[in-house]
């Protein structure tokens, strides 16, 4: 009977261990980046660098977002299933460089109607979303600064102390939240600000109109078939049950692929692209649409 109860211990201790993150130690907190207050999610998040990868035992994949370290109890993080030591990558199908810069996305489109933010973590290494509901107003929302260091956290029995990690940054962590708002209200306001959010979603400087990759994950969106897989990596592109290899017509336009012509390779057929060159010119504008340098009109 001990036998077994030793080994069902020893089992269950196991599985608890493998769903545990693993927690930064004593002689880790000097080199862990600083907290931050988030207004939006009513959290406190840390950034993700090597350090906070190598700590935290993170995937080898996840290098942008924050850390998820305590969350306050019955706030907008907390209400909507988010724990400690969740990894927020995505805000708004957004990635984002700073803690501060997630609440600067969150907040603008709280402010220009959007509250329902499509918030994409990991847990554990596997993805999931939520879909808070973040009205505008609880950026400046009075917060308890003094009870941060006693809201919802991990336990300190893994190694990593939340208590002694606030105490550390707590003076660090109160200057900063009082003045992120400024510095969110400014950004928010500004043109550079609003370009990005509405035609450069990724910020890598080039016009989501142009941008193969919108949302700068590496790869195009191109979705012919609208199933949520890039046709760069979808077997079936107009998922019509027929392998691309074995398919005459991919993309399901009812034209066979060796009959189609797409000049600037955006993946939209000629037939069907009202800009045929990319040039920015609608094609019925457009006196020289296949970008050849030769005026329609002489072809």
């Amino acid at each position: 009977m001990r036998l077994i109860v030793y080994r069902f211990f020893v089992a269950f201790s196991f599985i608890l261990h493998s769903l545990t993150p693993n927690f930064a130690y004593a002689g880790d907190l000097p080199n862990l980046p600083k907290p931050y207050v988030s207004r939006g999610l009513r959290a406190v998040v840390m950034p993700i660098n090597k350090v906070t990868q190598a700590t935290f035992n993170l995937e080898k994949t996840v290098k942008h977002g924050v850390v998820v370290l305590s969350v306050e109890p019955n706030g907008i993080a907390a209400t909507n299933g988010f724990m400690p030591g969740d990894v927020i990558e995505q805000v708004h199908g957004m990635h984002f460089k700073s803690p501060i810069e997630m609440d600067e996305i969150l907040a603008y489109w709280a402010k220009n109607n959007r509250p329902q933010a499509k918030i994409m973590y990991f847990r554990g290494g596997k993805k999931s979303y939520s879909e808070p509901k973040i009205a505008y107003d609880i950026f400046t929302l009075a917060l308890d600064l003094a009870g941060v260091g006693r809201w919802t956290t991990w336990s300190s029995g893994y190694g990593f102390s939340y208590g002694d990690y606030y105490n550390r940054h707590s003076g660090y962590l109160n200057q900063s939240y009082s003045t992120s708002w400024t510095r969110i209200d400014s950004t928010i306001g500004s043109s550079k600000f609003n370009h990005r959010m509405t035609h450069d979603q990724d910020g890598d400087g080039t016009d989501d109109d142009y941008d193969a990759d919108v949302n700068g994950d590496g790869i195009d969106e191109i979705d012919s078939d609208e199933d949520g897989i890039d046709d760069q990596i979808d077997n079936d592109d107009d998922n019509d049950g027929i392998p691309d290899q074995d398919d005459l017509d991919d993309d399901n336009d009812g034209v066979d692929d060796a009959d189609e012509w797409d000049s600037d390779g955006d993946g939209v057929d000629d037939d069907h692209d009202d800009d045929d060159d990319n040039d920015g010119v609608d094609d019925q504008h457009d006196s020289d649409d296949d970008g050849d340098g030769v005026d329609d009109s002489e072809e």
